[in-house]
């Protein structure tokens, strides 16, 4: 992820302080742990435009609850709530990137799973998009790709 928004022209930084977004403590009902950990994630990146994850359930905690946790009045959760996108997400819709310049060396088949809390963000068919763009790529629908894949749970515990 790193290297393909760095190729993209972006500057990436990694906070040595970050933590988890708290989604765990959440999950299972304990508010005030997960209520510490992101007011420590909106203080940390509160200095940043966006923030860009390779997971839906980070992103969708953020967008989804953390407005939820805190009085939705403070600037800093606004900012980082409206800055806060997942990767694809985020290669789609800000940057706007165009991967037809790209060619795998040789032709491959490939599908694509939304994730339930992509689909939960409105996240759906950016990520075809792209994959689609990219020479020998010869993307196939997967069945049931609405479906869940069963993983669930707090994440499997």
């Amino acid at each position: 992820m790193t290297k393909i928004l760095e190729r993209l022209g972006c500057r990436v930084e990694f906070p040595a302080v970050q933590t988890c977004c708290g989604q765990p403590f959440f999950n299972n009902g304990f508010d005030s742990p997960a209520r510490e950990l992101a007011r420590r994630m909106i203080e940390i990146f509160s200095p940043f435009d966006y923030v860009v994850t390779p997971s839906g359930s980070c992103c969708a905690m953020v967008r989804e609850h953390f407005p939820h946790l805190f009085e939705q009045n403070d600037p800093a959760l606004r900012k980082l709530v409206a800055g806060t996108f997942e990767f694809v997400e985020f290669l789609d819709k800000v940057l706007k990137v165009d991967f037809s310049s790209f060619k795998l060396p040789t032709a491959r088949t490939m599908t694509y799973h939304y994730t339930c809390h992509l689909r939960g963000l409105g996240v759906h068919d950016e990520g075809v998009k792209l994959l689609q763009q990219i020479g020998n790529v010869d993307f196939r629908p997967m069945e049931k790709s609405d479906q869940c894949c069963g993983f669930g749970g707090t994440f499997r515990v």
